[in-house]
């Protein structure tokens, strides 16, 4: 994510991280851009406990983070897709928007169909058979050391 990304995203969501009543802030208050920063690096595959250490908080600090920055993030209207598709012609131009993005995938029928996705979700599978696909690669996550469908599949 640039700098100027999460300056964007911490400025949509900011009113919803600060403490409601600045009388009552503690000294271990932590600050939206902190709870935003720990929420993507747990979110990109980083350990709590490694928040913990880099920010001196507790577990349930952490957690607590996330929740509020995920929380505030879902009630922006701003973020994401405001409404979701109700109508096949919506369907298939958001599909094909997702088809451009996949590059040389989509010259192999990957992502035709997709309307939405979520970030390093794996749907774990057993090891398909050499007679089920052509290219076994496509079913092995190197990262997660797991198999899984190919989209359109599951």
């Amino acid at each position: 994510m640039s700098p100027q990304s999460f300056r964007k995203l911490v400025g949509l969501i900011r009113d919803d991280l600060e403490p409601k009543d600045a009388s009552k802030t503690r000294k271990d208050y932590l600050d939206p851009e902190t709870k935003v920063m720990m929420m993507l690096r747990w979110l990109a595959g980083g350990q709590y406990v490694d928040q913990c250490r880099r920010n001196g908080v507790s577990k349930s600090s952490v957690f607590r983070a996330f929740m509020q920055v995920i929380n505030a993030i879902n009630a922006n209207p701003q973020i994401g897709h405001p409404k979701w598709p109700t109508t096949v012609d919506e369907c298939n131009e958001i599909a094909s928007g997702w088809a451009k993005l996949s590059g040389p995938s989509e010259s192999r029928g990957l992502f035709t169909t997709v309307i939405g996705m979520v970030d390093g979700l794996l749907v774990c599978t057993i090891s398909p058979l050499r007679s089920e696909t052509n290219r076994p690669d496509d079913f092995r996550s190197g990262h997660k050391k797991n198999w899984a469908q190919l989209p359109g599949n599951v």
